[in-house]
């Protein structure tokens, strides 16, 4: 897929024809991931190769993966090898490398999140919280551990993850601290806590 992905992303980059190689390459992968569930992949190359399409479509040229998702009915255990494979990427993948640093964590984000869809799917949920917190530190991705954490209603650790949150982003990415002072905030109001 990468050597194809390459050529049809440069084929929409140099096309001045107002999207419609684009168009034409989209209508063409819809093809592809509608015959994807037919070949002679076995079911976890199958969503590997889906989840690659995605990750490495800066153009928004695999919709039809939805459809492909849709229709996919896999078992817990493919999920689970999925998982495993998607877990091994993300620890070898190193920040800073491949493009400008405002791209690494988006990319790092993308493909955990992608991880985190397998293990739901796996039913191997006790494994999600401790990779939000890995990622939380590698990314800044404190917003998502937080969301994962309301949802366990694991409220003292959402109150040490905000603050933990706000100090180490407060300076490099302010914007996040902001999020995570609002979160703060609507958690207090939530238990009538005013001041």
């Amino acid at each position: 897929l990468k050597p194809v992905g390459a050529l049809l992303a440069a084929a929409v980059e140099m096309g001045d024809d107002d999207g419609e190689v684009a168009g034409e390459v989209t209508e063409t992968l819809d093809i592809v991931f509608r015959a994807l569930p037919h070949s002679s992949l076995t079911p976890t190359e199958q969503m590997l190769w889906a989840i690659d399409a995605e990750l490495q479509d800066e153009y928004d040229l695999c919709q039809g993966t939805a459809e492909f998702w849709a229709q996919a009915s896999y078992e817990a255990s493919d999920w689970s090898a999925v998982a495993d494979q998607l877990d091994v990427r993300l620890r070898k993948l190193s920040q800073g490398k491949g493009g400008a640093e405002f791209l690494s964590p988006y990319r790092r984000d993308r493909l955990s999140n992608r991880l985190i869809r397998a293990l739901e799917d796996a039913g191997r949920q006790d494994e999600i919280i401790p990779l939000c917190e890995r990622e939380a530190r590698e990314t800044g991705s404190y917003m998502r551990l937080i969301a994962h954490l309301k949802h366990a209603k694991r409220w003292a650790e959402v109150e040490e993850w905000i603050r933990k949150g706000i100090a180490a982003t407060e300076k490099r990415w302010p914007g996040i601290a902001g999020q995570l002072r609002t979160a703060f905030r609507e958690m207090r109001e939530r238990q009538q806590n005013w001041l």
